[in-house]
Order: structure tokens, then sequence, then C-alpha cells
């Protein structure tokens, strides 16, 4: 591997294309080369405003990358929100991050599977079609960690600012989905499950109170509700 990080995307080079790579794995997808950095660092390094418009990986047969067994996070995403064209940010579809190419076998990053930091917004993880799902798994942090960032980032279906939705997260060391910071971060869709702590954490780590003056308060996504069940039904087997 790299002593530092094995793709990184920075000084306004935007309206990139990153797809079909093994990052931190051989050509056989299923042993360990890994980078000292992360797998992919796109943050708009340097004081560079204008890093955005790239897709790494893609909706095609082959187009998604295999990013795994990084000294860092798996993705790093931030800086940058548009450019001169009305391009903004940039989209993550059909990975593997943290697993081998088979997309079963644990290679985690070490830190988060994806990171977005330094004031992102507008990062699109994740869409409504099958082929656009990102697998996340069995890195060392959160499987996405949000922190700090301006908000509107989508996680899932892209409704909101940074979205992340339709992803497939689990196994991994932190939270499934932690947004420490920034407003109007959209996680929609997605399967959430066996991660260390909290599968969605708002704000400071661990649970907390729901309020009824919601509105009001002050914090990451500012600070929203955990949703209440009062009533569940189904049929008998």
């Amino acid at each position: 591997g790299n002593l530092g990080d094995g793709v990184e995307v920075s000084n306004a080079a935007g309206q990139n294309l990153i797809q079909g790579n093994y990052i931190g794995l051989d050509v056989s997808g299923a042993s360990k080369v890994p980078n000292t950095g992360d797998g992919i660092n796109h943050t708009g390094l340097n004081g560079a405003a204008n890093a955005v418009g790239t897709m790494i990986g893609g909706e095609t047969a082959g187009a998604g990358n295999v990013i795994s067994a990084n000294g860092l996070s798996g993705v790093e995403l931030g800086g940058a929100t548009s450019d001169v064209f009305g391009n903004k940010g940039s989209t993550v579809l059909g990975n593997l991050i943290g697993t081998d190419a088979t997309g079963f076998a644990a290679m985690g990053n070490q830190g988060a599977g994806i990171h977005i930091d330094q004031g992102g917004s507008y990062f699109v993880i994740g869409n409504s079609d099958t082929a656009s799902v990102n697998t996340i798994g069995f890195n060392g942090g959160d499987g996405v960690l949000v922190d700090p960032a301006n908000g509107n980032n989508y996680i899932g279906t892209a409704i909101g600012l940074n979205s992340i939705a339709n992803n497939l997260i689990f196994f991994n060391g932190g939270a499934g989905v932690r947004v420490a910071s920034g407003a109007g971060n959209a996680v929609r869709q997605n399967s959430i499950y066996s991660n260390a702590q909290l599968g969605i954490d708002i704000d400071a780590a661990g649970p907390l109170s729901n309020s009824t003056c919601n509105s009001s308060n002050s914090g990451a996504n500012n600070l929203q509700n955990a949703p209440l069940l009062t009533q569940a039904s189904g049929a008998t087997t």
C-alpha cells in the first residue's frame, strides 16, 4: 500500500470518476494491501474550494470500488459544496467499504467507513436503485460519520442536502450512522444492524431524550427526535 491515501482528490479537481478499483486490497480482492491514510480522500485539501462533482463508484456493473483495510477511513469527503457551474457535492454509489470483493468477509478500514468532514455538504451516499447500494461493514469506527459538517448531506434516497440512503451498514465498531454536527442531513431507507453502538446516533454519543419543543433546539440535525412507537400489529404464523 501507499504511505498516505490510496486516492486523493483536491485543489479544485472536480467532475472525476473513480470506478472499478480495489483500494487497500490486492488484485484478488481477498488479501490486504493497506494504505496508511484514507482509501479515498476527497476533501478539498490545501484550501481548495471546488473539489466537487466526483462520482465514486456508480450504478453500472463493475463501476463500484472495493475500499477496505486502510489505516484511516474508507472514504473521506469534505470541503467545498459547489463550483462556479453550480455543481454540488459528490456521490458515492455501489461500493464495498470494509469487506472483501465478495461483500461478505471482514476487511474493515480502521476508521469510519465514510467520513464527511471539513464542513462538507451536498454529498449523496447511496440512492434508490439496487445498484446504488453501498455495503459499509466491519469498519473500526462508525459506518458513516458526519462531523464536522455544515449539513445538507444525503445518506440514502436523495431527498435533502447530505443524503445517506438505501445502504447496508453493519458490524461497524461505532454507530451505524453518526451525525455529530450540521443540520439537514437525511438518513433514509438504510438497512442498519449489528453495529457496536446505536444504529443512528444524533449529536452527542448515546441516546438523547426527546423534546416537546424540538424546533428551538441547537445541535446536530437540530437534535431531531427519535421516533416513538406506540403500537405494532402483525399476522400470526
